[in-house]
């Protein structure tokens, strides 16, 4: 799916948020009668299926997380600053993104619009607690990876990874050594094993009966 303002879906007329996005996909599920469904997001898919995990549980049967955040609390400085340099109008990565989405959207003309309320997104959310992780019943992959652009910064690389994991109750971590924000992209082999092997798990333990 393409979500609220991405590729040929329009921007509509409320906020561009994680939750709203989460609201969208909980709406898609229903209308094409597939749940509860496996959810696999990566960075802001992610932070939309935890979105879906909290609002309409009934709704998932599994979820797998890749370069996910779930508070703004897990970017560094130095994070938030790599973030505010790409969120730049003239900085070439926006620009290119623009000139795609121009091939693609049905409203070329709500860009500045779209981007204003991207840029708000990416610097003040998501919003997630702990707490609220904690609610999550859902099997849960989070795929870590030690050289995540945004998230391998602090000390330990791999602490919003663990964090997650931790808050969430049936949740498991997986490392990827060298992986980066991109790594589904640059080694899908693995990653793609990975995600089998849980969702293969998942569907083992519900059919002998097992786990939540």
């Amino acid at each position: 799916m393409d979500s609220r303002g991405h590729g040929r879906t329009t921007l509509g007329t409320r906020p561009l948020t994680y939750r709203q996005m989460a609201e969208d996909t909980a709406g898609l599920i229903e209308r094409l009668e597939l749940g509860p469904v496996h959810l696999i997001g990566w960075s802001d898919g992610g932070a939309t299926s935890i979105g879906v995990a909290l609002g309409r549980p009934e709704l998932v049967r599994s979820m797998v997380l890749l370069g996910t955040p779930f508070n703004t609390d897990n970017y560094t400085d130095e994070a938030k600053r790599m973030i505010s340099e790409f969120l730049q109008p003239h900085s070439s990565v926006l620009l290119g993104s623009r000139g795609i989405r121009r091939l693609m959207t049905p409203e070329p003309r709500r860009w500045v619009e779209f981007a204003d309320q991207m840029r708000r997104m990416w610097t003040e959310l998501p919003d997630y607690t702990v707490e609220e992780l904690s609610r999550i019943d859902a099997p849960t992959l989070v795929v870590a990876c030690d050289r995540d652009e945004f998230f391998s910064l602090a000390k330990d690389p791999l602490h919003v990874f663990r964090e997650t994991a931790a808050a969430i109750p049936n949740a498991r971590m997986e490392v990827i050594p060298g992986g980066t924000h991109t790594v589904h992209m640059e080694r899908p082999k693995t990653v793609n094993r990975l995600i089998f092997d849980f969702l293969n798990d998942v569907s083992t333990t519900r059919d002998t009966g097992g786990g939540t």
